[in-house]
């Protein structure tokens, strides 16, 4: 790592941490900082890291790690986690000695419980009743405010039925065990999701226009195409979690309006990607990817304004995210100190749907303009031919690759950086 990138690394998680707090003390809960400590941080005590800067999961779980136990006990693991095996044991303990089952969970346990005896035809007719769905959520959105766009998928939802039930979910889940937990449920993931949701459906951020899309696909179905047709095994799953969320919430009423699930993925499959540039992209000063790193040389093509790029874990971003969202939230301010206007793209599993709508709400004191989109896997096409066996790439034709690689493509290889230090 380069001194300045340690600098700017601190400098973000402090402005992070003071904002994840704010936002938390609207609202008496503690996602982000129970138990958590926090220490001095500094470039010198950050000294360490510099061995694991190129290994992501490394990086991000001996972070998580510092700024979550006692110095001396950091100073021990730390250690251990030079060996990658250990590491997901150690976060493992993380999460399991943080974790204290709210109220909140115990209301979600119930719903899950007693919404999964219904069948299917009551599924989707207590979906269609909590739901008024919006198409074309992307190129809807204005371009003279802040504007956030999310997906969560059916991925989320289903690892959240499992996770909160006591039941059998089935072969589908059965070799996940305690790990689904972890992922969504002992790392207050859902938690912070249901009060995120709670607060998009009934407050405003004067100046900031945010859309949300659900996913109960596997596949290229629209939310409404999964209802009209009978149930599939991800369909229930993911329909019987969202409506457990729903009940467990208190204040909404119905119905909701959401995008139907397909809007980052229409871009491609519309041929509509220029205009998408033309329209949110090339008129910004800056681009920031917070992207895995097998997308860490992604750019966009022949733009004019500066790129920034956040690396996120590969394999560990569930089990380090509270880091992760804190550091994305930091940087970006570094970001709008410099530049009065920025594009942001994001892919994270279901982290980055997460991160995007935090950012919508703890984003409104700066000036500048800030369009940030949860494109999912769509910015994985951008690395097609280097991406082997990968399920998802496969499925798309020659053409929708060309399509997609009209904005986002594949740089020459860059130094690697957790972030880029400017």
């Amino acid at each position: 790592m380069k001194k300045t990138e340690f600098e700017l690394i601190v400098k973000a998680l402090k402005f992070g941490e003071n904002k994840v707090k704010a936002y938390e003390d609207n609202f008496n809960q503690s996602y982000f900082t129970e138990k958590r400590l926090w220490p001095n941080l500094d470039k010198n005590n950050l000294d360490f890291f510099k061995n694991e800067s190129k290994d992501v999961d490394i990086f991000y779980s001996k972070l998580t790690l510092f700024l979550t136990t006692e110095y001396e006990n950091f100073k021990l693991l730390s250690k251990k986690m030079n060996d990658r095996a250990n590491i997901s044991n150690i976060m493992d303990l993380i999460q399991d000695k943080l974790y204290q089952r709210s109220d909140f969970d115990i209301a979600l346990e119930k719903n899950i419980a007693s919404l999964s005896k219904l069948p299917d035809v009551e599924i989707k007719k207590n979906l269609q009743n909590a739901f008024s769905i919006k198409k074309d959520q992307i190129m809807s959105l204005p371009t003279n405010s802040s504007v956030f766009y999310l997906k969560m998928n059916h991925g989320f939802w289903e690892f959240m039925g499992y996770a909160y039930s006591e039941e059998d979910r089935g072969e589908r889940f059965r070799s996940f065990n305690d790990d689904v937990k972890r992922r969504v449920k002992y790392n207050s993931h859902t938690q912070l999701w249901a009060q995120l949701v709670l607060n998009y459906f009934t407050e405003s951020n004067e100046g900031i226009v945010t859309k949300v899309d659900f996913g109960l696909s596997n596949g290229t179905m629209t939310f409404e195409q999964v209802i009209r047709n009978e149930l599939n095994i991800y369909g229930r799953g993911a329909g019987v979690s969202i409506l457990s969320l729903l009940e467990s919430i208190n204040g909404l009423g119905s119905p909701l309006e959401i995008g139907d699930g397909t809007a980052a993925r229409a871009l491609m499959k519309d041929r509509k990607m220029s205009e998408f540039r033309n329209k949110y992209i090339d008129d910004t000063e800056a681009c920031l990817f917070i992207v895995p790193s097998h997308l860490k040389d992604i750019e966009v093509s022949n733009y004019s304004g500066s790129i920034y790029k956040i690396i996120v874990p590969d394999s560990k971003i569930h089990a380090t995210w509270k880091v992760l969202a804190t550091l994305v939230i930091g940087y970006i301010n570094e970001i709008t100190k410099t530049h009065k206007s920025l594009v942001i793209f994001s892919q994270g599993s279901s982290i980055s749907p997460l991160i995007t709508l935090l950012s919508s709400k703890v984003s409104g004191e700066t000036n500048a303009l800030i369009r940030m989109f949860d494109m999912g896997q769509l910015l994985d096409a951008a690395a097609a031919g280097k991406m082997r066996n990968y399920q998802w790439l496969d499925s798309l034709s020659d053409e929708d690759i060309a399509e997609v690689k009209k904005v986002f493509v594949l740089g020459g290889g860059s130094d690697f950086s957790i972030l880029t230090p400017f």
